[in-house]
Formats: structure tokens, sequence, C-alpha cells
């Protein structure tokens, strides 16, 4: 349970993030969520408290009929009573997901408690690899009150190589969408990768010295002194995944 990390919080103040995810915690009856939640509310150095889930996609009764769905908003509800902000990591990856009713009163439901939601997507082959489609969901995002957040590279082994977009493709789609949306959707971030814990961002692509390359930013990263650093890869127009990119110059920071 939470309280089993209650110990390791207060001995690293410096911790002010938790992000509760594995599969999908929201599928679980909220009582046994609880069991998790409560305890890190007495953590005073804890200010945020994420949720990563699909359910406001393929199960928005979750918060609207189910038998608990009032417990869990009332669950919300008190983690902000005790100044905590709750970020709902809502995983969206085609407008038609929310488009119903359903999903509608649901996300207002969630953002009544004073939760923010925050959408995050991967880039999938025959999906939404096309600006169009982005540029719908991010349009009706913002409409609906949420936040766009981040947009994925595939990542997955077996099945998820089918569905995967070469990164150069994946970056000219995604700036092909965002300079056609308003400036309240361009808070999302990509198209990103995600690699070993770390959050990296495939910013551009640029010629030097007659050679063109990829330009790469740490975004999030278990080693601090890497964030926010900019690195290049040699382009490569089939990549999908960092091992198959090559260092344009040597440094030290890379995949």
């Amino acid at each position: 349970t939470g309280a089993l990390l209650v110990p390791y919080l207060q001995a690293h103040p410096e911790i002010t993030d938790i992000l509760i995810s594995g599969s999908d915690p929201l599928v679980m009856h909220t009582k046994v969520l609880k069991r998790y939640v409560l305890p890190l509310l007495q953590v005073k150095s804890l200010k945020n408290i994420r949720f990563a889930t699909k359910s406001l996609a393929f199960l928005p009764q979750r918060f609207v009929s189910q038998n608990d769905a009032d417990e869990l908003l009332e669950l919300f509800k008190e983690i902000i009573a005790h100044k905590k902000h709750v970020s709902i990591m809502a995983h969206i990856t085609h407008p038609r997901e929310i488009s119903t009713e359903i999903s509608h009163r649901a996300i207002k439901r969630v953002l009544a408690t004073g939760a923010v939601i925050r959408c995050q997507a991967p880039l999938i082959r025959g999906v939404n690899d096309d600006p169009s489609t982005l540029i719908d969901l991010w349009n009706q995002e913002v409409q609906l009150g949420m936040i766009p957040y981040y947009l994925f590279t595939e990542s997955g082994d077996g099945p998820g190589k089918y569905f995967e977009v070469p990164y150069g493709k994946a970056l000219t789609i995604f700036q092909q969408a965002l300079c056609k949306v308003s400036g309240l959707a361009r808070t999302i971030r990509g198209p990103v990768i995600a690699d070993r814990g770390r959050k990296i961002l495939l910013s551009d692509t640029s010629t030097i010295n007659g050679k063109k390359v990829f330009i790469f930013k740490y975004i999030q990263s278990h080693n601090l002194e890497e964030v926010g650093k900019i690195f290049f890869a040699n382009y490569d127009e089939a990549s999908t995944k960092p091992d198959q990119l090559s260092p344009s110059f040597p440094q030290s920071y890379f995949f």
C-alpha cells in the first residue's frame, strides 16, 4: 500500500511528484485505490499526484455511472483539500474517443473536482498518423477543457512494429499539425521518445557541415544534468528506435 512509501518520501523531501501507473490504476475499485493514495496525503513535501489512465477514452462510465464513480471523484477532491495537485494523465489517441456524450460528461465531472486533465498519446500508423487527425484531437481537447501534453513515438516490440512511424515522418506530421492549431493547443510536445525512464524530444532536423541530422533534447531524465541538453544524431529516414541511430559528433550526451 501507499503506507510503504511514506517513510521513503519523508526521507527524500526533494521528491514532489508521484505517478500512479502500471496498466491502468483507475480500473481498480476506489476502495482499493485509496489504500495507495490516502497514506501519501500525510507527506507534506509531496505536491503533485498523477494518475495515468486511458479510462476516459474506453470507460468513461468509470466517472459517471459506475457504482463507485462518485467515490472516485470524492477521492480527487480529498487529495486537493490536502493541498496536493491532481493531474489525470489521459491517454487519448483519436478524437473519436472523446466524441461521445458520456465522455463529455466524464470529463466535466473530473474537471469539476479541481483536477487537471493532461492528454498524451503515441503516434500510431493507420490510426492518428496524419496532421488533420491530430489537429482535430488537440482542438477537441482544448474545447473540452483538457491540456494537450505529449505525443509519443511508438516504442513497443512485437505487434508494435506494425504501428511504428519513422522519426522523420513523425516529425513532419507533428510540425504540420502544430502550425495549424491555436496557441492554446501548442502545449503539446512531440515527437517524444520514451527511452529507459527518460523523455527525449525530437526537436527538428538541420544540416551541419553538409550532413543532415536530427536534433534531440532531453526534457526528462533521472540524471538531472541531462535535462535541457541538446544532441545530434545522423538522419535516417527509416529509423524508429534510438538504437538505430548514431551520434553525429563526439559528445557526452546521447541515447
